[in-house]
């Protein structure tokens, strides 16, 4: 247990912890860096996620990934680049 968590599943170097019913609400990934990858937010339904994702592309914010759906926790993520950061995602809604 970290913090209350439990190792929920490990892919590769990747270690996901829950902490409630849900698969996972931590991921720790390998890094030289300090820092976040990404942040997750929950949202009401699909089409608020479908909102984020034209008001980011009006607004030419680099989508990395999605819309789309995690194949081991369901979860519906539309991953965004950091307008300040020019190579990872650090969004996820």
């Amino acid at each position: 247990m970290v913090l209350g968590a439990k190792v929920t599943d490990r892919v590769g170097e990747v270690t996901y912890l829950g902490i409630d019913q849900k698969h996972h609400r931590v991921v720790l990934y390998p890094s030289d860096k300090a820092g976040l990858v990404y942040v997750s937010y929950g949202v009401e339904s699909m089409d608020a996620v479908m909102q984020n994702n034209y008001f980011v592309q009006e607004r030419q914010i680099k989508i990395m990934h999605g819309p789309g759906r995690e194949p081991a926790s369901g979860q519906i993520f539309l991953r965004l680049q950091d307008p300040k950061v020019t190579s990872s995602p650090t969004a996820m809604v």
